[in-house]
């Protein structure tokens, strides 16, 4: 038998490393995410368990986890109006997302802005239809 000198680290062929570097790789993209808090300590953890049986050998397994940061909380503002169906007279509730810029401003691009409304509620879904049928588009 071929004797060499390795680390655990490399037991099932590389796998455990190969898993390890991945769950790193994780863990590098939670701490550069400017969503995540950049004080977390994040952990990297290997877990080797050794099962010994009668004939002398050992069952190993292994898992590779980590812990990342959590998302930050956010916060935003959105203000609810009412609008009327034309069609059926109802009244819908909608959200509109509050943003720095005002209605009907020029943004760089020389576009219009104008916020996007949430809507909600029962008949909120012939709304869009409505508007999609008066832009030209039509729902494929």
């Amino acid at each position: 038998m071929k004797q060499i000198a390795r680390s655990i680290l490399d037991i099932d062929g590389g796998n455990l490393k190969e898993k390890a570097d991945y769950k790193l790789s994780e863990i590098m993209a939670n701490i550069a995410d400017v969503n995540s808090n950049p004080k977390t300590v994040r952990e990297l953890n290997i877990k080797i368990r050794f099962k010994p049986v009668e004939d002398g050998g050992v069952i190993t397994s292994y898992t590779v986890t980590n812990k990342l940061g959590p998302m930050k909380e956010r916060e935003m503002i959105l203000n609810m109006n009412s609008v009327k169906d034309p069609l059926s007279g109802q009244m819908i509730n909608v959200l509109i997302e509050s943003s720095n810029q005002a209605k009907g401003q020029l943004n760089l691009d020389g576009e219009i802005f104008e916020p996007e409304m949430v809507l909600i509620g029962i008949g909120a879904e012939n709304l869009i239809k409505k508007e999609t049928v008066q832009n030209g588009q039509e729902e494929k």
